[in-house]
């Protein structure tokens, strides 16, 4: 008759490869640590790469809203059109060159232009550029952002006119009190790689 000498489990010669109550333990543990701490990290990158809130009220923000259609109706009127080019040099230099004109293909002049380049996932990064007219070309604006890393960016330009009140009739008022948040004449966004 066979029987099973003592200090040998079962399946298991030597007792060695056991699986004990102890191990499955471990193993949990384990498994959650790993994972506490991957989302420890995902936690923190998030919470680091946050830029803030994109308006600082939306109630007021709301209150706009026609405004803002308004003003994009009179844009799609006024059927500017601006070609944008952007190289950024191995210093990080970027040199933007506008070239607007309007319905008629006419240089439009007399108008304020702005750029800004903007990240598209964070505006903590975001480098404004003054955009100047160059002198014997109509329509055509040049500016400078330095220390541009590479990477994807988005070039937003604004204009505004700067010669007379009388220029803006075509753009929708805002109510008294709303200074510092009107819509521009004019706005587009061009997306750029740099390398």
């Amino acid at each position: 008759m066979a029987s099973v000498s003592e200090g040998r489990a079962l399946g298991a010669p030597d007792g060695k490869g056991k699986l004990t109550g102890w191990h499955v333990l471990g193993m949990l543990g384990a498994f959650f640590g790993v994972m506490f701490v991957a989302n420890g990290f995902l936690v923190y990158y998030a919470i680091g790469t946050f830029s803030g809130t994109v308006t600082n009220s939306s109630y007021q923000a709301s209150q706009q809203y026609n405004i803002y259609i308004a003003a994009a109706r009179a844009q799609q009127l006024r059927d500017w059109h601006v070609e944008a080019d952007a190289t950024r040099a191995a210093d990080g230099t970027v040199a933007i060159r506008i070239d607007a004109r309007d319905a008629n293909n006419v240089p439009v002049s007399g108008v304020d232009f702005h750029a800004t380049l903007q990240r598209p996932t964070s505006r903590a990064e975001d480098r404004p550029v003054d955009l100047k007219q160059v002198l014997g070309e109509t329509g055509i604006y040049t500016g400078t952002a330095l220390s541009v890393p590479a990477g994807q960016w988005t070039l937003v330009v604004d204009a505004d006119t700067d010669v007379t009140p009388a220029n803006d009739a075509d753009r929708p008022a805002l109510r008294p009190g709303s200074a510092g948040n009107t819509p521009h004449l004019f706005e587009s966004e061009h997306r750029l790689i740099f390398k």
